[in-house]
């Protein structure tokens, strides 16, 4: 019986084509004029507005900070939380915003861009390749954030994952 079960899981590995295995069946690339990120899941509405919203944020120059600032704000409701690995929770849209100001200070020229989203209900996992100068140097690491969204698209619940064995 161990053998005919071995047989049966060889027969149907080798019938199903590698590229099925490799990616979720849901998986397709962004149509347009350049090669978008890669979307899974179901884009509703608000989790469209979601992602309007960073990418427009992670493509912006820093400048003094300022517009930068508010572009960010409005992603977040007004009683939000934002955590990340291994700092405190930040509870919200105020002190948000107050976060995010004094990492701009630090790191002016950092950017992302989306290369892999997934939503689904009210949850989206945005994907990102981050870039920023640090000390003269530039690093680029992946991220992911994750959000909880309101019926309106705004963060109820904000989570950064980074992968810090990059930098």
């Amino acid at each position: 019986m161990k053998n005919t079960s071995r047989f049966l899981a060889a027969a149907l590995l080798t019938a199903l084509p590698l590229v099925a295995l490799a990616a979720p069946a849901q998986a397709q690339r962004a149509k347009g004029p350049e090669t978008g990120p890669v979307i899974e899941g179901s884009i509703s509405p608000q989790a469209r507005t979601f992602i309007d919203r960073q990418t427009r944020f992670g493509s912006m120059p820093t400048g003094d900070g300022a517009e930068r600032v508010e572009v960010y704000g409005e992603m977040f409701a007004d009683d939000a939380t934002l955590w990340e690995a291994a700092g405190r929770i930040i509870h919200g849209k105020t002190a948000i915003k107050q976060s995010i100001s004094a990492t701009l200070k630090l790191v002016p020229q950092f950017g992302f861009t989306p290369q892999r989203l997934a939503a689904g209900g009210d949850t989206v996992m945005y994907g990102a390749h981050n870039t920023a100068v640090i000390a003269g140097k530039t690093v680029e690491y992946p991220a992911i954030y994750r959000v909880v969204l309101d019926a309106s698209g705004d963060v109820v619940q904000g989570r950064r994952y980074y992968d810090r064995y990059s930098w």
